[in-house]
């Protein structure tokens, strides 16, 4: 009777995702499939039972709780991913200069991404506005992905995994930036007043806990309470929420507080909670439900998309050609291999396509098609990545990077 009352059916969702998730697993470990890049997979999992599960889910009027799932996951990963950035690279000296080099290569990816942006002049009615959108979109990289897959490759602590992860955090906060800029200056003071409390609290907190301390010291003074578990989930749910109110992106604020709270060093049971439940439950179904988001019978349908698709992924990965600054130290196949992973995008440019579509930007052809490039960089980079990219043994023995070592 009591379950009854709670709508039962609300869970349907959660356990075909979950099902998804634990059958994709088990596959892996049946067949030993060695594969890091694992996101790529579920992505495209969703892509395949998309047209099936969206028409289940809406028929069943199920939106909201498949809506919460994303969300949920996806704020986990920003978060998680902000956490992961390497503060290392900026205070030690490494033999590689890596934070000027990757600004170099930012800026220089920044402006190819203007110029791919006035290819597409003609397309749209609203010049300006296309413009700082497209822009944005392809200059963006999905620190989410991409951070991780590093970590999990074991070359984090290698002068190209510093690298990516620097250049995909500074490429994807720009990008985030930037899209909430425009969309707060699109709301207007209402907007601005809300970011300006998000900043605040930010900054309150790093500032007030890393003098005082005083959530470490309530979880030693009460064993087992997990204090600075709730503390940290609250605070990311609220600065996610300001994020949201203030009219820009809610992933801007998990993004920011994940690296805030990499500077507070927390306990590494809270981290390691987070990342358990995250990266065990929520973000793979996030991917997969990523991967529902695209109507692949409508693209089959409409063969004008096709040409547009082409375009558009080609351009996202020529504009990170900037990393040939690096074959001053580097190979051309582990120049190849960052130029890959660097192209991974599908966050912001899903964000660009909704707000081209509201505005009255793009057509239905055009976001269709910018989506499903978004998704493509997203499955075959990474892989050609994890391929081609030598690992730290490889690094070691084999003199791939010239016998440059940034641990030095």
């Amino acid at each position: 009777m009591f379950l009854q009352t709670i709508q039962t059916e609300n869970f349907i969702p959660l356990i075909i995702l979950l099902g998804i998730v634990i059958v994709f697993s088990t596959l892996i470990y049946v067949f030993k499939i060695n594969i890091k890049a694992a996101f790529s997979i579920q992505i495209l999992l969703g892509i395949i039972i998309g047209p099936w599960f969206n028409q289940f889910i809406a028929s069943h009027d199920m939106e909201r709780v498949v809506q919460v799932l994303y969300v949920i996951g996806f704020v986990l990963l920003m978060f998680l991913s902000g956490y992961d950035c390497n503060y290392e690279v900026i205070k030690r000296k490494e033999e590689i200069p890596i934070v000027r080099t990757v600004v170099k290569m930012f800026l220089l990816m920044y402006l190819l991404s203007f110029g791919s942006s006035l290819f597409f002049m003609d397309y749209f009615n609203n010049k300006i506005t296309e413009i700082i959108l497209m822009t944005l979109a392809f200059a963006t990289t999905f620190a989410g992905v991409v951070i991780p897959l590093v970590h999990t490759m074991g070359i984090a602590e290698h002068c190209t995994g510093k690298i990516i992860s620097t250049f995909a955090t500074i490429a994807e906060l720009a990008s985030i930036l930037g899209l909430s800029a425009f969309m707060i200056v699109m709301r207007g003071a209402e907007g601005q007043a809300w970011l300006l409390i998000v900043i605040l609290i930010i900054l309150g907190l790093l500032l007030i806990n890393r003098k005082y301390n005083w959530v470490r010291k309530v979880d030693e003074a009460m064993p087992g309470n997990h204090f600075s578990l709730k503390v940290t989930l609250f605070i990311l749910l609220v600065v996610v929420l300001l994020s949201d109110l203030s009219g820009g992106e809610y992933i801007l604020g998990a993004f920011l507080l994940g690296m805030v709270l990499k500077l507070l060093r927390p306990s590494d049971d809270v981290i390691l909670t987070i990342e358990n439940i995250g990266y065990g439950v929520f973000i793979p179904m996030f991917f997969v439900l990523l991967g529902t988001r695209i109507d692949i019978v409508y693209f089959v349908k409409h063969q004008e998309i096709w040409l547009l698709t082409i375009i558009l992924t080609l351009l996202i990965i020529l504009v990170k050609i900037p990393a040939i600054m690096l074959l001053k130290w580097f190979n051309v196949r582990t120049i190849f291999s960052v130029m890959m992973i660097i192209s991974c995008t599908i966050i912001v440019t899903y964000a660009v396509e909704h707000i081209g579509l509201s505005l009255h930007i793009f057509d239905e052809t055009f976001a269709e098609a910018l989506k499903v490039a978004s998704i493509i960089t997203c499955i075959i980079p990474p892989l050609l990545f994890e391929w081609l990219m030598p690992r730290k043994d490889d690094i070691k023995h084999k003199h791939i990077h010239k016998g440059i070592d940034c641990n030095a």
